[in-house]
């Protein structure tokens, strides 16, 4: 399975899902330990101004989570793509 790289799959995404959905093989997106962290930082309840001076104790909390399980990043697999709305006939 071919895998990039979230900071790929955000500055080529339309493509990308437009080659899975072409030719139905999944494409794995990975996110590393840091990176995963700023996504958490993204969400109203874990963001930096909510957190405030806990902000560096989850960061370390959150990296410690990894580095227990052995993992240096994380992995989403593309594997579809859904069109919303009813077909419109030509």
């Amino acid at each position: 399975m071919e895998e990039i790289a979230i900071s790929k799959f955000k500055a080529t995404c339309l493509a990308v899902l437009e080659r899975v959905r072409l030719t139905n093989q999944p494409i794995r997106v990975t996110r590393t330990v840091t990176e995963c962290i700023e996504w958490q930082h993204s969400k109203a309840t874990l963001s930096r101004v909510r957190l405030g001076d806990r902000t560096a104790a989850f960061d370390e909390d959150f990296t410690d989570l990894f580095r227990r399980r052995g993992m240096s990043y994380v992995e989403l697999d593309v594997v579809g793509f859904i069109t919303w709305g009813r077909p419109v006939a030509k």
